[in-house]
């Protein structure tokens, strides 16, 4: 009776009350504070390059409340690190998946991706902010077929796609 009252075929009906439970119960990566809505764990990112454009990230980051953690720092100089906490500081790029981040921003050197683009998409999204490194088809399609094969994300920035016309 309740389903004719509410003017929606009954298999709709089902549905929505299937995604209303499933809702309820809580999305995947979402941890329940309190009796209200979960909220989103913090997204762990780690940051490749701590010149000024990784400067500014981490100080977002810091600045998220708590929306998003600093899960690693690299940079070529370690001189570059000195004001960081040092439990944040990551010395080899191999060893990124070991922070458990779940995106990876390069803003270093084009480089990077080419050498490290596809370990880190074993262990996380990877944005390469130094888009000149997709330009070369070999390591674009590498990076692309990593994502694929392990369900990350290459993320490439908006304007890098633009055309300036």
């Amino acid at each position: 009776m309740a389903e004719a009252d509410s003017g929606l075929p009954r298999g709709r009906r089902r549905d929505m009350v299937r995604r209303h439970r499933a809702r309820a119960a809580g999305p995947a990566g979402c941890v329940r504070v309190g009796p209200g809505r979960p909220r989103a764990a913090a997204m762990r990112i780690g940051i490749v390059g701590y010149g000024y454009i990784g400067r500014f990230i981490a100080e977002r980051i810091a600045e998220s409340g708590g929306r998003f953690e600093t899960a690693f720092v690299h940079n070529r100089s370690a001189a570059a690190l000195a004001d960081l906490d040092p439990a944040l500081r990551l010395d080899d790029l191999e060893q990124a998946g070991t922070r458990d981040p779940g995106l990876i921003v390069e803003c270093a050197h084009p480089s990077i991706s080419a050498r490290y683009g596809e370990a880190f998409l074993k262990c996380a999204d990877y944005m390469p902010l130094s888009v000149t490194a997709l330009a070369d088809d070999a390591v674009r399609e590498r990076l692309e077929a990593a994502a694929a094969a392990r369900a990350t994300r290459l993320l490439v920035p908006a304007t890098a796609t633009s055309s300036a016309g």
